[in-house]
């Protein structure tokens, strides 16, 4: 085992792994449920004060108030915790049902949940499964939309996610005779995406801050900027 970063010796030990065997030694001995990406990554959509932990369970509010004492509770929401209780006692969140289908399929079917804990170290894997499920965890996996700004109204995106597309929908009206899903994203202008306003002051941005000077740069390992168009943010 090579001496330095925790990271790279899990490098090394997961390139004399397959996945299956990943999950048989470092997750299932766990629980039969347990997923890293529920403590240590994270989504989080700062304009609309709105996270999840990977691209499989919907989003969900963080409560406005609370998150301006304890920065933290960017990541660490109620319900967030409720699933890491669940995960520690081998039960399956309801909202992970992605992973649940797959693994489903057969003992062999690999599942994101595999994948999305294949990057944390046997330590922090330790660490997230034995500690109180209450607890506040640092990330190490961060993905964060400042806003919509956004100067493109690309044909696979959307008004929750560019101000261009909601322009065009304000100044055009609604899509007509255009397949959409249940979100009517081509319908209306998605004003829950953008709470407050480039003059307005924002709880969930203070709180990323407060939360990167104090523990968050110390942490994290993997940081993805989305948007709209990062470059355009103003934060």
């Amino acid at each position: 085992m090579t001496e330095g970063n925790p990271a790279n010796n899990l490098e090394v030990l997961q390139s004399k792994l397959l996945p299956y065997d990943f999950k048989q030694q470092h997750l299932d001995t766990r629980s039969a449920s347990f997923c890293g990406a529920k403590w240590y990554n994270a989504t989080v959509w700062l304009g609309s004060g709105m996270t999840t932990s990977c691209h499989h369970p919907l989003p969900h509010k963080i409560d406005p108030i609370a998150v301006q004492s304890n920065p933290k509770l960017l990541h660490n929401t109620p319900e967030k915790k409720e699933q890491r209780k669940q995960m520690q006692c081998g039960e399956r969140p309801s909202g992970c049902e992605y992973c649940w289908k797959i693994e489903d399929m057969g003992s062999k079917h690999i599942s994101d949940r595999v994948y999305k804990s294949w990057i944390y170290t046997d330590e922090e894997l330790t660490d997230a499964f034995e500690r109180d499920y209450r607890d506040d965890f640092d990330l190490r996996s961060l993905e964060i939309a400042f806003d919509r700004t956004c100067n493109f109204a690309c044909s696979y995106c959307n008004p929750a996610f560019s101000s261009t597309w909601v322009k065009d929908l304000k100044q055009n009206g609604a899509y007509t005779d255009l397949v959409s899903d249940g979100r009517g994203h081509f319908i209306h202008p998605h004003n829950s995406s953008e709470l407050f306003g480039r003059n307005e002051t924002n709880p969930y941005v203070e709180a990323f801050f407060k939360w990167w000077e104090t523990d968050l740069h110390k942490t994290l390992r993997q940081l993805r900027v989305t948007g709209g168009e990062p470059l355009m943010s103003d934060s």
